[in-house]
């Protein structure tokens, strides 16, 4: 027997996901109470399942943890059908729902409803489980409203379209570039793509060029509209720009994803962001003249000549 064949694969898969389960389980009841976190997602199926996590205090270590307990999949993705699912699997689960004490998730409506969401079906059980917004997520929602810009929204979208294209994505691999995907919902991590690509102009556009001369029709006409709009001085200001705002951004965005993280650790950090961003220098104080985004203004030379002499 070799237990190679699907189905046994499967059950053994099954039965390490149920070990791992029942241990977590035991560790959480021996902590006292418990908070839940979840989150929608879709499967390559497209499936709409539900990530559980519970976060607790370790009884042997005293350390907060964070830990993932299963998919759920919901008959519905409605405020009812989710909180049932939810419920239901902390029972089955063996996680008694009057030890809850927190509710952790995205600010969508069916989540964080105060009417009829899930965390106020929750709370009508548990009245002692607040929900708590997801500050990352709304660190995420404060940057996507704050870059809503025709400029930006451009530079993303042509970012976007050049990962689309799968064709091209393969034949980049034949060369040596490497550009990071760009992430379609947390803003914050976009500053990886935006930095990649700039770390890589000049191999990209290489790259597009040989991939316009040498391949199909198609691939051609898409490289060369993809190489014309990398020297669009636009798409190049707009990359440095939406680099600059998320780089400053980015350790905030990390901090609050810490399973140890708290709202007065939460609140200090935001603080000195906040303090960070009115303290910026941008004007020179005898002239007027923007300094910080003259630097933009130079780099966006240097990239857009980059461009023009390499044709």
């Amino acid at each position: 027997m070799t237990y190679l064949s699907p189905q046994i694969q499967n059950e053994l898969i099954q039965c390490c996901e149920l070990e791992i389960r029942e241990r977590i389980v035991q560790k959480c009841k021996a902590s006292g109470f418990y908070s839940i976190m979840a989150d929608e997602t879709t499967d390559v199926s497209v499936t709409e399942q539900l990530s559980l996590c519970i976060r607790y205090v370790d009884n042997d270590t005293y350390e907060v943890r964070e830990d993932f307990l299963g998919f759920v999949e919901p008959k519905e993705v409605d405020a009812e059908h989710i909180a049932n699912a939810i419920v239901n699997n902390l029972d089955k689960w063996g996680l008694p729902l009057q030890k809850l004490r927190g509710q952790g998730y995205d600010g969508a409506s069916v989540m964080s409803g105060h009417v009829s969401g899930v965390q106020q079906r929750i709370r009508e059980q548990c009245p002692d489980a607040p929900f708590v917004h997801c500050k990352s997520h709304n660190l995420n929602l404060v940057v996507t409203q704050s870059c809503n810009t025709k400029l930006v929204d451009d530079m993303l979208e042509g970012l976007q379209n050049e990962e689309k294209d799968v064709e091209i994505k393969l034949l980049k691999k034949g060369t040596d570039v490497s550009v990071k995907r760009l992430c379609e919902t947390r803003w914050t991590a976009r500053v990886d793509t935006v930095s990649s690509l700039l770390a890589n102009y000049k191999s990209v556009y290489a790259a597009l060029t040989k991939i316009e001369n040498v391949n199909t029709s198609e691939t051609r006409t898409n490289a060369s509209g993809y190489r014309r709009y990398l020297i669009d001085p636009e798409c190049i200001i707009a990359l440095l720009v939406v680099k600059f705002v998320l780089s400053i951004l980015k350790p905030l965005t990390l901090f609050l994803q810490k399973t140890d993280c708290n709202m007065v650790d939460a609140f200090e950090e935001s603080k000195i962001l906040l303090e960070l961003l009115q303290q910026l220098p941008l004007l020179q104080s005898n002239i007027g003249e923007l300094i910080y985004f003259s630097n933009f203004w130079i780099t966006s030379l240097v990239k857009c000549n980059t461009g023009f002499l390499m044709r």
